[in-house]
């Protein structure tokens, strides 16, 4: 199990999922901190990106590359990403696509990042 480096750590201070019935989250505990420190334009971006997204394999790459270029404020982007995905969670299977997007994009960031 790799450790987070220290300065991801001073930013997560808490995240935990507890149980799960029948596919669904039952208890979710998330504190962080790290969204809290993103300049506006960082949160303003990510939100008009986040709207944007699409299931085309176009829409998915722009938002790839705005997100590695957003990098040095990659726990607070990552942060929004958690609660965008936890909200489309508990709205329900109406959100399926929009969460599948996530998904979608999770993938291609890390894959790129891998490459890089």
């Amino acid at each position: 199990q790799q450790k987070l480096p220290q300065a991801q750590q001073q930013h997560l201070s808490h995240a935990s999922m507890i149980g799960t019935s029948g596919g669904a989250i039952s208890q979710v505990e998330l504190q962080f901190h790290a969204a809290d420190a993103l300049p506006k334009e960082i949160s303003t971006g990510f939100h008009q990106v986040m709207d944007a997204l699409n299931m085309t394999k176009e829409a998915i790459q722009a938002a790839r590359n705005w997100f590695m270029q957003c990098e040095p404020h990659s726990a607070g982007m990552m942060e929004l990403m958690v609660q965008r995905s936890l909200h489309h969670l508990q709205r329900g299977a109406q959100y399926f696509e929009q969460q599948l997007q996530l998904v979608y994009l999770a993938n291609d960031i890390l894959f790129q990042a891998q490459r890089g």
